[in-house]
């Protein structure tokens, strides 16, 4: 029997070229790196993991260089960068704070809107993924909704506070381009979010280290109140009252700390005093950058640092925030 060989490899070569292109459209794979939401069934000890995009936002917000902690303090009398030989005049931003001769110059509220508005969009995109079944939880659906929604009502107190006429987004999908708010827009968003998520917010204090529960909410809404004829031109000096009083004699526990230094230490999250902490760590929670401005760069020697501080500000008397919430790190 005679076999024709070129027909033969060209049968081979069809067949492996078929083989070739099935399993480059198999496009199927098997990930080991992280879960999918296809793949992902939460239950109520996965909650955390869920939200926890949104609290960690906070840290580069709050204490990261340029964040709210600077903005607040070098305008006041906290702390001061000042113009050392070897350089840190960052072309007078530090002295303009310090002035408070704010210019189109000016970078530093710049950060801050741009962190608050990270924060915002993580807690809108958490939000969205729960509401549409991508992350699929039912049966603490309404409680962590509301969770996100004290927490982006933080960040835009942040901007109410330091900005004051601010676009508000609720919609992540939402591309359109955002209409500017007037700053009694902003209050009374934030007000009316606080108000309407606190009733289906925890009351627990033990278990709530670093979250949103009732009494953060109630203690945000005093420091709003606190300050409300600043904002919108109008006293609420009885709502601030109330709200410290559902704070101290609402039954959360809340106390000053027999032992004040103890607010500070490393493991802080038994003290009776800290209301809301934003907790950082060395690993697995880094952000915060104060103790790089502030100390001597041969402190790298005495504490083992890896790297070496910059030693630029100086702060000027002892920061004490009581019975008010709490940046711990």
């Amino acid at each position: 029997m005679k076999i024709n060989r070129n027909n033969t490899i060209k049968l081979l070569v069809i067949g492996l070229a078929s083989l070739g292109l099935n399993s480059c459209l198999n496009l199927d794979e098997e990930v080991y790196s992280e879960v999918l939401a296809t793949n992902f069934n939460p239950t109520e000890k996965d909650i955390p993991s869920i939200i926890a995009p949104v609290y960690g936002s906070f840290r580069g917000l709050m204490m990261g260089w340029q964040g709210y902690f600077d903005t607040q303090e070098e305008s006041a009398d906290i702390i001061i960068t000042p113009a050392r030989p070897n350089g840190w005049y960052d072309g007078g931003t530090y002295l303009r704070m310090h002035q408070h001769n704010w210019t189109s110059l000016q970078w530093q509220p710049t950060n801050i809107w741009q962190s608050a508005y990270r924060s915002i969009t993580t807690a809108n995109r958490v939000m969205s993924q729960i509401e549409e079944g991508e992350i699929p939880i039912t049966d603490q659906k309404e409680a962590v909704i509301a969770e996100l929604r004290a927490a982006r009502a933080f960040a835009y107190y942040l901007l109410l506070d330091n900005h004051g006429n601010v676009p508000i987004v609720t919609d992540f999908k939402d591309v359109s381009l955002p209409e500017q708010k007037s700053r009694k827009e902003v209050y009374d968003f934030v007000v009316n979010e606080l108000k309407e998520v606190m009733p289906m917010l925890s009351e627990d204090v033990n278990n709530t280290y670093g979250q949103f529960n009732k009494w953060v909410v109630q203690t945000l809404l005093a420091k709003i109140y606190l300050n409300s004829e600043v904002y919108i031109g109008e006293a609420a000096w009885q709502e601030c009252i109330d709200a410290c009083d559902e704070v101290i004699m609402g039954g959360a526990g809340y106390a000053l700390d027999d032992n004040y230094s103890d607010i500070f230490n490393w493991e802080n999250h038994n003290s009776p005093e800290i209301i809301f902490a934003i907790p950082y760590d060395e690993i697995y929670g880094t952000g915060n950058t104060v103790h790089m401005k502030t100390l001597d760069p041969l402190s790298r020697f005495v504490y083992n640092m890896q790297a070496g501080p910059w030693g630029v500000t100086v702060q000027c008397h002892s920061l004490l925030i009581r019975m008010t919430p709490m940046i711990q790190g």
